[in-house]
């Protein structure tokens, strides 16, 4: 017995010594290709600075899904939130949030490894190689609710292995606790990808009928589902807006994606032509890999297959190809075939493939810290909206972090154009524009027709176009303020110190 107890705790030692190792290693990775990085400028943030600006007007006592909104859960709003007290004027709170949550990521992609390899310097060379379908610059560059939906879904991986090679009571329960957690927290960030979750419950859930033990996993799916889920119930009953997160949340997200069952049709053909055609066509491969364990070992089920399948059938509904970077977690069993089989040339050149796509996804966007080229645009963005205490925004286009240095809050309830958006938004924004509610207004340039009316109506409200900045995608975007503002003379500058270190700009 005592033995035993002896090897538990050398197991457990060496647990959190390679987590710490893998912390390191994914600080050092984020480091150089995070855009909430140290190396990199505020500006080029677009998702993550809409679920910033979310979380920031929580924190300062704004109502979610009442005063402001959008079609992400509360869940997510709370870690950026927090991120912001950290650090209200910078996105380094994130940066920290991203480098613990990817390595818990990569701490459970060894764990799955060792089930798949058996060895323990295979399934260490496969963690490290795990960068590359994670942080692939094809389909990601911010950090969003993907990525933190992460460790669920590799977890969702693990226990399917771990209760078809090495079944027991004491893992069901497990798997049930940690899934029924994981469901949670992806209803509570995008609720899409807890569609997609439902496939590691339900396929758990056979694997526990088939071992008479479907009762138990059943009450701790739950269990695990009320930990997470509960708290945020309580909250928004209490606050009164439970029903305001139910409608805008789920009800009138839903609208913004809606087609007609002939043009879904169209367009969900569409979608997996253009998989099959275009570098999407990688996630085949996942499901190639997986297949390949299946046929290898009579252990193993389907679910894993059809689980990857599930991701990716509901994943590809949208043309922006962030949507599928959910599928990355599922990479690993190609990862730890790759890392056993290939011979000593093979292996360099797939760490060479590694290596050049992050050195690549660091150079994507120009907002490293000694890339100059749209600073000063967006600083004296900020220079002007300083001059207005509490300033408020409103965005003709989407959030893009505009005016970040400063604490600029909504305006108004849909103060960002969702993709989709419907004549209800619309309207609310246009609404409060006419009234002279924001302090400022924001204009992406994308339609020269709707562009010029727009303009007119913010013009004929009273505001002023002061200045253009560059947006990440290189498009133009206008700025309107109130009269009587200046923007910055030329001896205004921020430098290359002021970026690394993070210095507050603004008072």
């Amino acid at each position: 017995m005592i033995r035993n107890i002896r090897k538990q705790y050398n197991n457990h030692i060496s647990d959190i010594k390679l987590f710490i190792s893998i912390f390191l290693y994914i600080t050092f990775i984020l480091f150089f290709i995070s855009p909430d990085s140290y190396t990199h400028d505020l500006h080029n943030h677009c998702d993550s600075a809409w679920f910033f600006m979310a979380g920031k007007a929580w924190m300062n006592g704004m109502t979610p899904y009442v005063d402001f909104t959008d079609s992400k859960g509360p869940l997510l709003w709370l870690i950026y939130g927090i991120a912001y007290l950290l650090n209200p004027h910078t996105y380094l709170g994130v940066f920290w949030f991203s480098c613990i949550n990817y390595a818990v990521t990569f701490f459970l992609c060894y764990k799955t490894a060792m089930l798949l390899s058996g060895n323990h310097k295979k399934s260490i060379a496969a963690t490290l190689c795990m960068i590359l379908p994670y942080f692939c610059f094809w389909f990601h560059y911010e950090i969003r609710a993907e990525d933190f939906c992460q460790p669920f879904v590799i977890s969702g991986i693990y226990f399917l292995l771990e209760n078809s090679l090495h079944p027991s009571p004491r893992k069901i329960k497990a798997s049930g606790f940690i899934t029924g957690c994981g469901f949670a927290a992806c209803l509570l960030m995008k609720w899409s990808i807890a569609i997609m979750y439902l496939s590691f419950i339900f396929s758990l859930g056979y694997i526990a009928f088939k071992k008479e033990l479907f009762k138990k996993y059943i009450l701790y799916t739950l269990f695990g589902i009320s930990v997470l889920l509960l708290p945020f119930l309580i909250y928004f009953y209490r606050t009164g807006n439970l029903t305001n997160l139910i409608h805008e949340y789920f009800i009138t997200t839903s609208k913004t994606v809606q087609l007609s069952p002939l043009d879904f049709i169209k367009t969900y053909i569409s979608e997996w032509a253009i998989t099959l055609s275009s570098n999407k066509i990688i996630y085949i491969g996942y499901l190639a890999g997986i297949y390949y364990y299946y046929k290898r070992d009579t252990r193993m089920t389907y679910a894993p297959l059809i689980c990857c399948f599930c991701f990716l059938a509901i994943s590809i509904h949208h043309d922006l190809e962030y949507y599928t970077t959910i599928l990355a977690s599922f990479a690993i069993f190609g990862i730890v075939y790759l890392t056993t089989h290939l011979n000593a040339f093979g292996k360099i050149l797939f760490v060479i493939i590694i290596i050049t796509f992050q050195v690549r996804a660091a150079f994507l966007r120009p907002n490293l810290y000694f890339q100059k080229s749209i600073r000063k645009e967006h600083y004296a963005a900020a220079y002007l909206m300083s001059q207005v205490p509490h300033p408020t925004i409103v965005n003709e286009g989407p959030e893009l972090g505009i005016g970040f240095p400063i604490n600029v809050l909504p305006a108004t309830k849909y103060w960002s154009r969702q993709t989709g958006e419907t004549i209800e938004m619309k309207a609310e924004r246009h609404n409060a524009i006419k009234s002279g509610k924001p302090d400022f207004i924001t204009q992406y340039l994308d339609n020269e027709t709707e562009d010029g009316q727009f303009q007119k109506l913010v013009t004929e409200a009273g505001y002023t176009l002061y200045c253009q900045v560059t947006a990440f995608t290189g498009r133009k975007v206008n700025l309107f303020g109130k009269p009587g503002l200046r923007l910055p003379g030329p001896d205004f500058t921020v430098s290359n110190w002021d970026i690394l270190l993070k210095r507050k700009i603004f008072n």
